[in-house]
């Protein structure tokens, strides 16, 4: 018996460094990430509005990044969101992003700091300092909740502590709203292996489902948007 606990012990403990290395590893490449090339001028192409016709933001990571830039109804869709992005650096750069007050925004942030073990509480914190950066400048805003994800290193009881939050600190007050996808997408899919195509990137249906869920919240925001 005593030598299956201290064989228990002996797993447990490798398995934490394994995890500790994995995320001591991430966080390297992710500070590098952010000098790199190609965030650097993605900040110079998601900073402004392209399109004077757009009505609809979609601020994130490369969750959202997958959708793209579309058009439903007299809804036009800008995307500005950047794959890698976290909600520290999503937080320096929301101030320089150009709106107006006719102008509704879906933000979806948070995986990415997940997996440099930055805190729930402090990822909801980011959050909340988006939220109050854009807030008076648009119609409304919508914080989505997070995606589970089959990624080591983005602890999916961290993801529920993260939502958890988010539902709690975003859904009272005007022209603020959560869409809960976590929720919907796990009603839908089961589990995040039918709807990933690498543990954590939506495939083709998933997409849709998202897409569809953000117009279908759209529609109960601004009616006259979607006609």
């Amino acid at each position: 018996m005593n030598l299956r606990i201290n064989f228990l012990v002996v797993f447990l403990l490798l398995l934490s460094k394994y995890y500790f290395f994995l995320g001591f590893i991430y966080l390297y490449i992710k500070f590098d990430f952010f000098e790199s090339e190609f965030y650097l001028n993605s900040l110079n192409n998601n900073t402004r509005l392209e399109n004077p016709e757009s009505n609809v933001l979609l601020l994130g990571d490369s969750i959202l990044y997958d959708l793209g830039d579309f058009v439903f109804g007299n809804c036009v869709f800008e995307n500005l969101s950047i794959s890698g992005e976290d909600s520290f650096h999503l937080l320096e750069r929301v101030d320089e992003i150009n709106l107006n007050d006719s102008m509704h925004v879906f933000l979806m942030i948070g995986v990415n700091d997940i997996a440099i073990y930055k805190a729930p509480y402090k990822i909801v914190y980011n959050i909340e300092m988006i939220v109050r950066s854009l807030l008076p400048k648009v119609k409304s805003l919508t914080v989505l909740t997070l995606l589970n994800t089959s990624y080591a290193i983005r602890d999916n009881s961290r993801v529920k502590h993260v939502n958890m939050l988010i539902l709690k600190r975003f859904n009272v007050a005007s022209k603020l709203s959560v869409l809960d996808v976590n929720d919907i997408f796990n009603s839908h899919f089961g589990t995040q292996i039918n709807y990933t195509i690498d543990g954590i990137h939506l495939n083709p249906s998933a997409l849709k489902l998202l897409s569809d869920n953000i117009i279908y919240s759209l529609g109960n925001l601004d009616s006259a948007c979607m006609n």
